[in-house]
């Protein structure tokens, strides 16, 4: 019998005044929804991100995950369908904001707060040692997302063998030497 996850610690770190004001000014429909149908509309996007991408992307390897960096957690939709899969699995998720109410935060055993545009966020990824089996976004901001994508913050924390994966329905700009 496997007993509830509990959150073990909550981090939060300061956003600095000019990333603060950036933040601000974007917003995300994940934000809104409540964790229901946030849960329901993930679970159909990686079904079909399974047969769209020929495989490249497969829901049913989240059962073998071990640790998972789930990045804008949200209200919590990806852990609650990753715990869902593997009761097992570590999950740690990141957000700029912290929300009330309607929310799977249980599922995570550790919860950052703070934006992924602050070095001091992936900073503290990296000090707690372990790598991530599995990355995973669902609906970032696009500025955000061209920030990840362009550095090596993710390719810091993510296992060797690891894969990630981010969701988005927008084009995004990369720099062609990070691919």
């Amino acid at each position: 019998m496997t007993e509830a996850v509990s959150v073990q610690n909550v981090l939060r770190v300061p956003a600095t005044p000019e990333v603060l004001r950036y933040e601000r000014n974007f917003s995300s429909l994940c934000d809104v929804q409540g964790i229901e149908l946030r849960t329901e509309v993930l679970k159909y996007v990686m079904e079909e991100a399974q047969t769209s991408t020929d495989g490249a992307f497969d829901p049913s390897k989240l059962k073998e995950t071990k640790r998972l960096l789930d990045l804008g957690m949200g209200r919590g939709a990806v852990g609650s369908i990753a715990k869902s899969m593997n009761p097992e699995m570590e999950i740690v998720g990141i957000d700029f904001a912290e929300y009330q109410g309607d929310t799977a935060y249980e599922a995570y055993n550790q919860r950052i707060i703070g934006s992924l545009l602050e070095p001091q966020v992936w900073e503290t990824l990296k000090a707690q040692g372990a790598k991530f089996d599995a990355v995973l976004s669902v609906g970032l901001p696009i500025h955000v997302l061209e920030f990840l994508l362009s550095g090596n913050n993710i390719a810091d924390v993510l296992d060797e063998k690891g894969q990630a994966t981010i969701f988005t329905d927008m084009p995004v700009s990369v720099p062609e030497e990070s691919l």
